[in-house]
């Protein structure tokens, strides 16, 4: 069943406060171009609150979206956008005071080496399966798509029933171009939500200094991301993420701890269940046997009057 998102009772002071801290990264962004639709706007404020827009990942990510630190950081930040919002596991953080925090220093470790190293990305920017690879490194899982072997139809499909999902969630790796966006090489950002009414997917741009949130029309979108990557020299496309071994994470379902403490009150329920029903038949069974060994004693006290 699909998430509909938050009451709109409910969801407008929180949105109100996304907005505010969204439009607050700087006031000097690009101009949003035809067809796209910035969520800081009235219109995109209301495509997100309507009841249809499935928006269960845009309130997780939200609380953990990442600004790159470089333009070749892209990448790095949509990961780390979506490793904060897992319930995986996370390094120290010297960027934040020794807290576990993934940031974009300690992303790159000994367990992602073998895929890229920091300079080669700060150099190279990531590929698609690239970025697959490391979030595979920090024992994520990573369904990777290439646009060349997908269609817009299957893109919309999977994508609505991702964002559907909590804590399972959704980078695209596109071109600028194609969304009359400035810069005509790749990048790579979170999905956060998909609007059936107006068939458009909210593009959460890493780069917040040069763009808001959008929501995107699909086939638009799907043309982005059906774009060649000079570098892989496949087509760019999309990835789904999740903890891995796992389709739902453990947010959306009891894992095997929880299910063992419920087997364990069921056990000790059952157990007390039974001391409770024993007591009670051991109290009626000392009752009755009190009350004859009453109706004995009066009996023998009757037959010794009797006798007098």
């Amino acid at each position: 069943m699909l998430n509909k998102g938050v009451p709109e009772q409910k969801m407008r002071p929180l949105l109100l406060v996304v907005l505010v801290v969204l439009a607050t990264v700087v006031c000097d962004k690009l101009p949003v171009p035809p067809g796209l639709i910035s969520l800081e706007s009235i219109e995109g404020e209301l495509l997100l609150r309507d009841n249809a827009t499935i928006s269960a990942d845009f309130w997780i990510l939200v609380g953990h979206f990442t600004t790159q630190d470089s333009n070749a950081y892209c990448g790095v930040a949509s990961a780390i956008t979506v490793l904060n919002a897992l319930p995986i596991d996370a390094p120290l953080s010297e960027m934040h005071d020794g807290y576990h925090y993934w940031d974009q220093n300690n992303f790159f470790d000994e367990n992602t080496d073998s895929v890229a190293s920091a300079t080669t990305i700060q150099n190279s920017g990531m590929t698609l399966n690239q970025l697959g690879q490391f979030m595979e490194a920090h024992q994520v899982s990573a369904d990777v798509h290439h646009a060349q072997d997908s269609t817009v139809e299957e893109f919309r499909t999977l994508g609505m029933q991702n964002l559907a999902e909590p804590r399972n969630f959704m980078i695209i790796n596109y071109n600028r171009q194609p969304l009359q966006e400035q810069g005509d090489s790749g990048h790579i950002s979170p999905i956060g939500a998909y609007s059936p009414a107006r068939d458009m997917f909210l593009l959460m741009d890493v780069a917040r200094y040069k763009y808001p949130p959008m929501w995107v029309k699909t086939a638009d979108l799907f043309n982005s991301i059906n774009t060649n990557d000079p570098v892989s020299g496949l087509s760019r496309g999309y990835v789904f993420l999740s903890v891995k071994g796992e389709g739902k994470t453990s947010y959306d379902r009891p894992d095997t701890l929880n299910l063992a403490g419920i087997l364990a009150m069921a056990v000790i329920f059952t157990i007390l269940a039974g001391m409770v029903c024993g007591g009670v038949l051991v109290f009626i069974a000392m009752k009755l046997w009190i009350k004859r060994q009453q109706k004995r004693a009066r009996g023998e006290d009757v037959e010794l009057t009797g006798s007098n």
